[in-house]
């Protein structure tokens, strides 16, 4: 009798090891990893080049100063103010520039530096009637424009989307710009063909305001390029010219204003 209890508890506990053995064990689940890309970072040094187009204006003021003693004219006529015009110029610009920008959440803030040739030129014929004290006269006024060279130092400030930029930037300008200006007064004071010219590099200001995409990401060692699209507007201030007005007339300072509207595109490297 005892064997026989005996050996149903043996068979028993075999049974139980071996159902055991046979249930699924449970596991926690091995959590995927997933790779996050990190944003674009505009923070670094860039170097690039850009082309476009400026719109130039400008207008000239005359100042006669006529000689009271002249025996063509009478009565006191010195320092005639006159408004002698405006006119148009035009043409292309290719430049390079370089500068540094830092990335703070969506901010950016930089400063750039750049430097352009440009072709933009233009010129103008006006009929001038100066009235007088003692009378009036006529006069046409040959006026010229030429920018050869544009340099600016900016600030800019941005707004960041990742991979696209929009930005506003202010600063100095300084440019190589000639004026000339010729007068043919009726009477013969002055040569038809006279013209004097004055050019020099005059400073300004300049602010406007762009947009940029970056076309990668320079991740593994490798720089990011960047396109962009950028307008400005430089105002030069004065610029004087000094002519030589002949006997009676004396010098004629003429004070030119020269402005530009630039609108360019760019392609960079940032490191």
């Amino acid at each position: 009798m005892m064997r026989t209890i005996l050996a149903s508890a043996a068979l028993a506990l075999f049974a139980g090891n071996a159902m055991a053995a046979d249930l699924p064990v449970y596991t926690e689940p091995v959590a995927q990893q997933v790779y996050i890309p990190a944003g674009f970072s505009w923070t670094g040094f860039y170097v690039g080049i850009d082309a476009g187009y400026g719109i130039g204006r400008s207008d000239a003021n005359a100042n006669f100063d006529i000689d009271d003693d002249d025996p063509e004219t009478e009565g006191p006529l010195a320092n005639i103010g006159v408004a002698v015009g405006d006119w148009w110029s035009g043409g292309g610009l290719l430049g390079i520039n370089a500068g540094y920008q830092y990335q703070f959440g969506s901010f950016v803030l930089g400063g750039e530096l750049g430097v352009a040739y440009t072709g933009i030129n233009g010129e103008d014929r006006i009929d001038v009637n100066v009235n007088t004290a003692g009378g009036a006269f006529d006069a046409t006024a040959f006026l010229e424009t030429d920018v050869n060279w544009l340099a600016t130092a900016r600030l800019k400030a941005g707004l960041a989307f990742d991979r696209g930029l929009v930005y506003a930037i202010g600063g100095i300008a300084f440019a190589d710009v000639e004026n000339a200006v010729g007068f043919d007064i009726a009477g013969g004071r002055i040569d038809e063909d006279g013209r004097w010219a004055g050019g020099d590099w005059q400073t300004g200001w300049t602010i406007g305001g762009g947009i940029q995409y970056a076309l990668t990401d320079g991740t593994a060692g490798r720089g990011a390029w960047i396109v962009g699209l950028e307008y400005q507007h430089v105002f030069l201030g004065d610029n004087e010219v000094t002519v030589n007005g002949g006997e009676g007339i004396g010098d004629v300072p003429v004070n030119f204003d020269n402005d530009l509207d630039i609108v360019k595109a760019s392609l960079s490297l940032k490191f």
